[in-house]
């Protein structure tokens, strides 16, 4: 329908019982809102349809359908009868034939779904009061008979002793009884109940190692977002034995192909509770179209698959895991700070080693003097010298082995006023940075004398009594290279 020059809303009634008042339960449709009007006169606006719903079992012969307009006015708010300033009624006659004696259930759908159980529920084809239903596997096409559970008199039945890992299908009619007899069945409608690895925690970890490989068959029909990952997922996990500079998860196996998969490795279970391992590679180069996830440098530890149940990711699946060799054994480290017979400067915990991370360690064992002073999965170690001559050493370990052979390498603590100043700074200085000299260094216990002083500085603050005597001379040179000359005076 169209609206005119101005904006209408429109409803529509069938007086079934003839009485002429066109009652709301007669009412079979209306416009949503208001159909906008051209401005114009003689100008048709825009147009309107909506669906008009009869009911089920109307009393059959001729009856007066009536059509009206009204202006400024919303569809679900038009009467049949009330006056109207602005608006248009018109009325028709219409003739209501048998319909099918014994609609079909429809709206057909399942709640509650369980490992093993499912709510099947149907909204009743008209004013029927029993309903025979056939449950059965997904494709095995119309039932033959009154099916599986016949008489039910309640639109829900819950269907029990299902498997995981099935898909089922159910149909169901409507009896109407007499001579309506049944109605067609309304159906298929397919659900499943989710897989036993619907969550992390129902998996069977499987074992691999180096240059081995396992294979994952399973069937993600059913699978639920009962963790949160934002998309339907089932679970498989393997644990590694091995760190292995290179694995592959193969999809190829799957039937149908699947395009689309997560590429991540979850490391824990519950998927969010620690980070997850992204692939380095994600090819589509199965000869069915599937992917395969190339991940690098991976650490002995038990990682997590999920399995995507949507569209190009759905059902039967065969996923193989590929590691490479194991890694080899660590190196040593070749360039330790501070450097091999080089000075350092102690801080707040003594003088710091560090070293750069050396590819497959995942532990380094420290030495100082010549002795063990424990192993560290960072690398940084803080020394608690301050002062002397002494040899450390660092030998990395991972799963494959420990380091052989890793060097030994000197050095010597540099002097307070050095490591403030630097070797070659140009450095002006006052009591006050001098006294900020001795409070950073009080493990020192000798003055440091700046030749070609220009002046001389005394002190009594708590840093310089802790020096052999109670005062003692720091020269400095104004804007002079530190060069430095320990001393008493």
């Amino acid at each position: 329908m169209y609206a005119g020059q101005w904006p209408e809303g429109y409803a529509a009634w069938i007086d079934y019982n003839d009485d002429g008042l066109f009652a709301g339960s007669e009412r079979i449709g209306y416009s949503i809102g208001q159909v906008a009007g051209s401005g114009q006169v003689g100008v048709l606006g825009s147009s309107a349809t909506f669906p008009i719903v009869l009911l089920c079992n109307p009393p059959l012969g001729t009856h007066r359908l009536r059509v009206r307009c009204m202006y400024f006015t919303n569809g679900i708010d038009v009467t049949p009868c009330t006056a109207n300033t602005f608006g248009e009624t018109e009325d028709y006659l219409v003739t209501i034939s048998a319909a099918d004696p014994c609609p079909a259930p429809i709206n057909l759908g399942v709640t509650n779904v369980t490992a093993n159980s499912a709510d099947l529920t149907w909204t009743l084809g008209c004013a029927e009061t029993v309903w025979d239903l056939q449950v059965q596997a997904f494709g095995a096409g119309a039932p033959v008979g009154s099916g599986t559970n016949p008489g039910l008199t309640s639109t829900t039945f819950t269907a029990s002793g299902l498997i995981p890992g099935n898909t089922y299908e159910y149909y169901v009619r409507a009896n109407c009884g007499g001579l309506a007899g049944e109605s067609a069945w309304a159906g298929p409608f397919a659900f499943a109940p989710p897989p036993l690895n619907d969550l992390c925690t129902g998996v069977t970890i499987q074992t691999v190692g180096a240059n081995g490989s396992i294979t994952f068959n399973g069937n993600s029909t059913g699978a639920l977002d009962t963790e949160g990952l934002g998309a339907k997922v089932a679970w498989e996990a393997f644990t590694l034995t091995d760190c292995v500079p290179s694995l592959e998860v193969s999809w190829c196996g799957s039937n149908p192909a699947r395009t689309i998969a997560f590429t991540n490795l979850f490391t824990s279970c519950p998927f969010n509770t620690t980070p997850f391992i992204a692939a380095t590679s994600v090819l589509n180069d199965c000869a069915n179209g599937g992917r395969r996830h190339l991940y690098t440098n991976l650490q002995p530890g038990t990682y997590y698959i999920a399995i995507s149940e949507q569209a190009g990711g759905s059902g039967p699946y065969s996923i193989t895991v590929n590691p490479g060799p194991a890694c080899p054994v660590p190196s040593c480290v070749t360039t330790p700070t501070p450097a091999d017979n080089a000075g350092a400067c102690p801080g707040i915990n003594g003088i710091v080693l560090s070293w750069p991370a050396v590819q497959y360690a995942t532990s380094y064992e420290v030495f100082v003097d010549g002795l063990s002073v424990g192993t560290q999965t960072g690398t940084t170690y803080n020394t608690g010298i301050s002062s002397g001559a002494h040899t450390w050493q660092v030998v990395p370990s991972g799963s494959s082995g420990t380091a052989v052979g890793c060097p030994t390498w000197n050095f010597s603590t540099n002097s307070a006023i050095y490591c403030y100043c630097g070797s070659a700074a140009t450095y002006t200085a006052d009591e006050e940075d001098l006294q900020r000299i001795l409070q950073r260094y009080p493990a020192w216990r000798r003055c440091g004398r700046l030749h070609g002083a220009s002046h001389r500085c005394w002190f009594t603050s708590e840093p310089v009594r802790e020096l052999p005597r109670p005062r003692c001379p720091v020269e400095l040179h104004a804007r002079h290279p530190c060069s430095v000359r320990c001393g008493r005076e």
